[in-house]
This record gives structure tokens, C-alpha cells and sequence, in this order.
């Protein structure tokens, strides 16, 4: 079973969404998973930041956030940004990982959680 992408909860498709503005504004043609991570962790209310502060602390969230901005700047850039990103092979295979551990829980949608898992 693959990533269906009208099978998410709103706060998934959220994260989603998120991970695709953020692939074009840094002018990204390809959406990776480290844009799906950023996305997850720098959502203010998100489970990945609560999860993230709780098990850890605040100081340990902060240095996370900051190496994975630290990483997003690696990503080659077109110029100028470009309309579309698209998913590339390891995204591909993350959106899949959460959909085969939605599929294992017997959930009917795809919830942030499965998405954190899978990153």
C-alpha cells in the first residue's frame, strides 16, 4: 500500500503543505525529507516539538531545529525558485513508511505521528 494523499488528517496534510512551501521558498525543485522533518519540528503546536521538549528539554528542541536548518541550506537551489517541487525517490519512500505503519495500527487516515515516525 502507498502514500494515498487523500487519506491524511488535517494537521498531516498541514505538515505536508508546510514541508512544500518551505521546498520553494528556499527554491528547492525537489521536496526531501528534510523539509517534511523542518516542517514537523518548527510547527509551534506540533506533536514532534511537545514529543521533542518532553522527553529531552527545550535547550535539546532549539539545537535540533538549528541542525536541520544547518542541513536544509545543503540542498541545491534553482534560480529562480520554481512553481512545482516535487517529491523525490526518498521522500517517496518516507510518505510510503507512514502509510505502511497506518496501515499496520488499522487507521483510516494518516496522522502526524506516522509521519514522524517514518522521517
Amino acid at each position: 500500500m502507498g502514500f494515498d494523499p487523500k487519506k491524511v488528517t488535517a494537521k498531516s496534510g498541514q505538515a505536508l503543505s508546510d514541508a512544500i512551501s518551505l521546498a520553494k521558498e528556499e527554491g528547492h525543485q525537489q521536496l526531501v525529507p528534510l523539509h517534511l522533518a523542518v516542517a514537523l519540528w518548527e510547527d509551534p503546536e506540533g506533536l514532534a516539538k511537545s514529543c521533542t521538549q518532553k522527553a529531552f528539554n527545550p535547550e535539546t528542541y532549539a539545537s535540533l531545529t538549528r541542525v536541520l536548518r544547518k542541513h536544509l541550506v545543503k540542498v541545491p537551489k534553482v534560480s529562480p525558485p520554481p512553481e512545482d517541487v516535487y517529491p523525490n525517490k526518498d521522500t517517496t519512500k518516507v510518505l510510503d513508511n507512514a502509510a505502511k505503519i497506518m496501515k499496520d495500527r488499522k487507521d483510516s487516515y494518516l496522522a502526524v505521528d506516522a509521519l514522524i515516525l517514518a522521517v
